[in-house]
């Protein structure tokens, strides 16, 4: 059962305000929204005691993946083994959001049943198809930072108590990154030669995605959007001497408008009342002179 696993999903590309080139794997065969063939691999051909299993999780408290009937799980029957080092990895080709104005994020979900002092998981990030890693449980290198859902997924260890989701933004300044380049995350557990019985550690419903604005001949100009992580209402300000007609598009992390206004100031508010938390981009618009403006900012 534990041989090398490629599973390639194709995805629907779109693009409407905004695009996304990235990949989904739900374990179930199926994608949905993001326009770009993910590669999963377990390689069992370098490591054979990859513990690394994609199917139903059967086992003592992993009994039911997040979308189910699938995760990929630290053995699918049986407690994770002693002195394991086992690892998969997720090639993504950068899109087009590495020249446009972008986010690159990876986002998950994932249960963990493990001896908190010694036995743990690690995601690392390439940005050069692996010629060098940024840990993305260690920020010490400022390559990324945290989206919380629920809980903080900074040390994959011990015990979750079920289900959670987080989502880490890749800081994409930091890297040299150009279309066409491999990125690589890799996912790995590690455990100490004391047998603790327990049931490791399990992930659904991985998704990496870069967004990107559609291709228009607009003017670009500079907003500023304030407070950012933002709670109950942030506020947008920009130049508009003239008082033209600017319209407010906001869109979630799916790429779809949820929320529109129009100003004829140099300030706009947003009320936050009904936006979940996480991180939302919006765009600044003027029909009459072909301006924009983009940003981004965050709802907790």
């Amino acid at each position: 059962m534990k041989t090398l696993l490629s599973f390639l999903f194709s995805i629907v590309f779109f693009v409407n305000l905004y695009g996304q080139d990235g990949c989904a794997s739900d374990f179930e065969g199926t994608c949905g929204w993001i326009g770009q063939i993910c590669d999963l691999q377990i390689d069992n051909s370098s490591n054979p005691a990859n513990v690394w299993q994609i199917g139903e999780p059967q086992k003592a408290t992993f009994t039911s993946a997040s979308s189910v009937p699938n995760a990929i799980v630290t053995d699918l029957i049986d407690p994770y083994p002693v002195k394991s080092n086992s690892s998969f990895l997720i090639t993504h080709q950068a899109g087009m959001g590495f020249w446009m104005g972008h986010t690159f994020t990876l986002s998950f979900d994932y249960a963990v049943d493990t001896d908190s002092l010694n036995d743990y998981g690690i995601i690392e990030f390439s940005p050069d198809n692996g010629s060098s890693w940024c840990n993305l449980m260690d920020n010490t290198t400022n390559c990324f930072w945290w989206n919380w859902s629920n809980n903080n997924p900074n040390f994959l260890t011990g015990s979750s108590n079920g289900w959670s989701t987080a989502q880490a933004f890749i800081i994409f300044d930091a890297f040299n990154i150009n279309q066409g380049d491999t990125v690589l995350f890799k996912f790995t557990f590690i455990s100490d030669n004391t047998f603790d019985n327990k049931d490791g550690l399990m992930f659904d419903n991985i998704i990496i995605e870069d967004f990107h604005e559609g291709i228009d001949e607009y003017q670009l100009m500079d907003s500023k959007v304030y407070p950012n992580p933002a709670s109950s209402s942030m506020h947008i300000e920009f130049e508009n001497a003239a008082h033209a007609s600017y319209e407010l598009s906001v869109y979630d992390q799916l790429g779809r408008k949820i929320h529109s206004a129009s100003t004829s100031q140099s300030d706009i508010t947003v009320d936050l009342q009904g936006f979940n938390s996480g991180f939302y981009q919006y765009k600044l618009f003027c029909p009459a002179n072909q301006k924009r403006s983009t940003g981004k900012f965050v709802v907790h």
